[in-house]
């Protein structure tokens, strides 16, 4: 919880400290500006921090989620959902157990993103269908959030599993 307080601090604290701080020293000077672009930073990146701690008290007030079905056996159906994550860039896979279908991988800041972690739950139906959960939580939580890089993944991974289902078919 502190972690992400002083990243959610930082992050807002810094950028509205360095424009204030630009705007009063082009108004009234270096000695007045750099001053009060530091107390405006503290000021905004403390109120900003407090209000995120009291909405998402729960983290699970903070997370987008999505159920897929697909008729693909287990094993292939937990290597797709690792292949989906190759349409972002920036991430690194926390855990990969495909015994317990588990696959949770970080997604980087970006300048649309705070970062993301995204879980995926594969759930082995029969031999034929299998049942993935896909959550996803932001890094640093914030009151706007679209969820835009996980619904690109979950696309992605509907796109390959509906290739590798019609594959499936016609042998």
């Amino acid at each position: 919880m502190m972690n992400r307080s002083i990243k959610i601090f930082l992050v807002a604290g810094l950028f509205i400290g360095l424009l204030q701080g630009v705007l009063y020293t082009i108004i009234k000077g270096a000695a007045i500006g750099i001053p009060l672009g530091i107390i405006s930073g503290f000021f905004v990146g403390g109120i900003i921090t407090l209000l995120t701690r009291v909405m998402y008290q729960n983290k699970e007030d903070c997370f987008y989620k999505e159920t897929l079905f697909f008729r693909l056996p287990y094993e292939v159906t937990f290597n797709l959902c690792l292949q989906s994550l190759d349409i972002v860039n920036n991430h690194k896979v926390r855990l990969m157990d495909i015994s317990q279908g588990k696959l949770i991988a970080k997604l980087g800041m970006s300048i649309i993103s705070t970062g993301e972690i995204i879980t995926f739950q594969v759930n082995k139906i029969d031999d034929k269908n299998t049942q993935v959960e896909v959550r996803s939580t932001p890094v640093i939580p914030s009151p706007v959030y679209h969820y835009e890089t996980t619904k690109k993944i979950i696309s992605q991974l509907k796109s390959i599993t509906e290739i590798s289902e019609k594959r499936r078919t016609i042998i």
